[in-house]
């Protein structure tokens, strides 16, 4: 990654923590995708952002999960997420 790259990168995740941003998000998500980075993060980000409203978030959704998604994904993921995380 570049260090411009970085450097959106940590100003998206600034705006995801502290203003709960769908946009925010969905750039996250982006960089990751962009730079083929962990698969389950870039899935989080991609429910995080359409589950704030992120209208970019729409057609990458089904892209990613196919034309049967809804907003339940989003507490199922997050349970799977955190046991890949702090169950390692």
């Amino acid at each position: 990654m570049s260090g411009m790259g970085r450097e959106f990168m940590f100003y998206s995740l600034f705006m995801v923590e502290k203003y709960k941003l769908s946009d925010a998000y969905f750039d996250v998500y982006l960089i990751l995708q962009n730079n083929q980075m962990n698969n389950n993060l870039q899935k989080y980000y991609l429910l995080k952002a359409y589950a704030n409203g992120s209208e970019s978030a729409l057609s990458h959704m089904t892209e990613m999960f196919g034309e049967n998604y809804d907003s339940l994904q989003l507490v199922n993921y997050n349970k799977e997420l955190e046991q890949y995380l702090f169950d390692r």
